[in-house]
């Protein structure tokens, strides 16, 4: 079927798939809307990677990171004006948007921004648990213990755990 194409990556596949759904569907008269075929049941955070990746394919993007950058601090400063208005539907709203404008910048950096996530869960457990470890060496309990020495305890084990990710 594509013995005769040569590529250089999997954006190129895709691009020449696409091509070749397009054609056919045109040659079928079906009208097909851009942002099809990206199923409902992924995770949140993928199904954001690829339907940005759809809207990107037909030239809805921002043409450089700063451009998406830009639209990550004015959803910040949107999530601030929702927390100041108190309402919980607007708040939700706004977070959305925030989460979808990173995985727009996560695109941009070249980073999948659900791999990104996994990778900062796993830091994030390793290094609470380690917290954890050492207040309860202390006998202590993690909710007993001040907000303060908390940070104080994961700033140390951050210090000692690597920054990167463990694949």
């Amino acid at each position: 079927m594509f013995a005769d194409v040569k590529v250089k990556d999997s954006d190129e596949v895709l691009a020449n798939w696409g091509k070749l759904k397009e054609a056919e569907h045109k040659e079928k008269g079906i009208q097909r809307r851009a942002l099809e075929g990206v199923p409902v049941n992924l995770p949140a955070l993928l199904r954001a990677q690829r339907i940005g990746e759809k809207a990107a394919a037909v030239g809805f993007d921002w043409p450089d990171i700063a451009g998406v950058r830009e639209k990550v601090v004015e959803e910040l400063a949107e999530i601030d004006e929702a927390v100041t208005s108190g309402d919980p539907a607007q708040i939700e709203h706004e977070v959305g948007d925030l989460l979808l404008a990173a995985s727009r910048l996560a695109a941009k950096l070249g980073v999948a921004p659900e791999d990104a996530l996994r990778s900062a869960l796993r830091r994030f457990q390793s290094r609470f648990e380690a917290m954890e470890d050492q207040v309860v060496a202390r006998g202590a309990k993690v909710a007993d213990t001040p907000l303060e020495e908390l940070d104080r305890i994961w700033n140390e084990v951050k210090k000692v755990q690597p920054s990167l990710p463990k694949k």
